[in-house]
């Protein structure tokens, strides 16, 4: 399946995505009854892990620019919309550089790269 991830402006090829919501704060106690008290401040957070394919040049020096900023605007989708939210990329491996399909007039490439975002 394909899934559709922007940074700042470039789509990216994307073989997965994994949204996950999180609260900002959260404190989980029980009272003398036993009954679960579950306190939530302040709004969730999404946190994003993408896997991203065959990267070209272009696109490595996007994700690089925007892991440099701290924060990126990042589109994406979740369920039927398309979310817009400010976002910062963790640190990550880069892949080595590889010419596509061992033909250097058509560029290198990044192989698979593994990208964890959390909403500012």
């Amino acid at each position: 399946m394909k899934y559709y991830v922007e940074i700042n402006g470039t789509v990216f090829n994307t073989s997965k995505l994994e949204v996950t919501s999180l609260y900002r704060m959260e404190n989980i106690q029980t009272n003398l009854a036993g009954d679960l008290l579950i306190d939530r401040a302040g709004k969730e957070k999404t946190k994003l892990a993408v896997t991203f394919n065959l990267l070209t040049e272009d696109q490595m020096s996007v994700l690089r620019s925007a892991r440099a900023a701290v924060t990126c605007t990042v589109r994406f989708d979740r369920g039927s919309e398309r979310v817009e939210k400010s976002m910062h990329i963790s640190e990550y491996t880069e892949p080595s550089p590889i010419y596509f399909y061992g033909d250097k007039t058509k560029g290198i490439r990044y192989g698979t790269l593994i990208v964890e975002m959390e909403e500012m």
